[in-house]
């Protein structure tokens, strides 16, 4: 037998251990509008109980097997996400954060991040006013792994959300409370 053939399936292995490393580590990216055409408002219920604390809430574009709601109250806006019976709501990391600035809203779209384990978490921008009046922005990330939604934190810039998204960062606030 020579060389080549005895180190031809050596090599074919090495070569697949190889890609499925790399596909390991591949993201996959998907953006979801906030805007008014992309949402519609929620069940019934749902409405009642944002209403019932004097929150407006519709339901926006998501991947298969969670629940995006844009909340809003009177001058700020946040997301809850829900994924089965665990719901995350953005109220006290958007709103009451410290240093949050002044009418802190949830501008542009979401960003959803998955790999070959599935759906990994979500980043978006929260707009807001800092005491000069001059526009800030914040990114937060959100992990969504099957058995919880948590939020990771706020960040400077989307690239660095989107790396704890993808890191082993542990999470600084889980649930968020019921929305």
């Amino acid at each position: 037998m020579g060389l080549v053939a005895r180190f031809l399936p050596l090599a074919a292995c090495l070569l697949t251990v190889a890609a499925s490393v790399v596909a390991a580590d591949a993201v996959t990216r998907r953006e979801t509008s906030l805007s008014l055409r992309a949402c519609q408002p929620p069940a019934r219920a749902v409405v009642r109980d944002y209403q019932r604390r004097g929150l407006g809430v519709v339901r926006c574009p998501a991947p298969r097997g969670f629940n995006l709601f844009f909340v809003s109250s009177d001058g700020n806006s946040w997301l809850d996400v829900g994924r089965g019976a665990n719901i995350w709501s953005g109220q006290q990391a958007v709103v009451h954060r410290r240093g949050a600035g002044n009418l802190p809203n949830v501008t542009g779209s979401v960003l959803w991040l998955r790999d070959v384990r599935g759906w990994r978490g979500l980043v978006f921008a929260v707009a807001s006013r800092d005491v000069s009046d001059e526009r800030r922005l914040a990114y937060f990330a959100v992990r969504t792994d099957p058995s919880r939604v948590c939020l990771l934190g706020s960040f400077d810039g989307r690239s660095e959300a989107e790396a704890a998204v993808s890191s082993q960062q542990r999470c600084v606030e889980e649930h968020g409370g019921a929305p």
